[in-house]
Parts: C-alpha cells; structure tokens; sequence
C-alpha cells in the first residue's frame, strides 16, 4: 500500500469519527435541554420565599416550604436580586410563568407559554 493511500483513508476515518462525535453532542444537547424543559415545566410551587441565593451567573436559587427551586431558565429574568426573602413565588405545573408578589403588592410576572 503506497503512502498517499493509507493517508486518504486515514482522512477518511477522521473525517467520519467527527462526524460522530458531532452528531452524538447534537443529539445529547437536545436530549438534555428538553430533559431540563420537562422538569421545569413539572416544578410547582406557591409560597414565601425562605431564601434566596445567586449563581456566579446571576440565576436565582429560592427556598420555598423547604423545597430548593432553581430559577435559572433564560424566560425568567429573575437573576440579580430582584427576589428577596419575604417576596411570595407562584408556579403551576405544566407552566412556564411564573408570578413574583411583592409584599408591597407590586406583582412581576415573568416567563411565556411553550
């Protein structure tokens, strides 16, 4: 076998093992943003935020009746600070919007229907 053979094959394979590899991350990235879609659509909650924390990006953490939601989907502008111990959340399931209730009564409704 001359050496510009064995070099177009070994082409050939590399280029074929990026395409799978390509194709493999496509379909996991896919898989994980609708995994992550459904779990945020099955979260519920109505209560007085215990507490709240932010990522180094900002996205908010509560603490409502014990339970830990993260509020970091790109449809809810809640990141820096704009929830604060004693602000009321309400999420239905099946529901991307969420209503933040002030105690001052100021109601923010934030995130859209898929």
């Amino acid at each position: 076998m001359n050496l510009d053979k064995a070099d177009k094959i070994y082409r050939k394979v590399l280029i074929s093992l990026f395409i799978v590899v390509a194709i493999t991350g496509l379909v996991k990235a896919i898989y994980y943003q609708r995994k992550g879609i459904t779990e945020e659509l099955d979260n519920h909650f109505e209560g007085v935020v215990d507490s709240v924390s932010y990522d180094i990006k900002g996205k908010a953490s509560v603490i409502i009746k014990g339970t830990h939601f993260y509020l970091g989907d790109g449809n809810w502008d809640f990141d820096h600070n704009r929830i604060e111990k004693g602000d009321s959340l309400i999420k239905k399931r099946n529901s991307m919007i969420i209503k933040l209730k002030r105690p001052n009564g100021q109601v923010v409704i934030e995130g859209e229907e898929l």
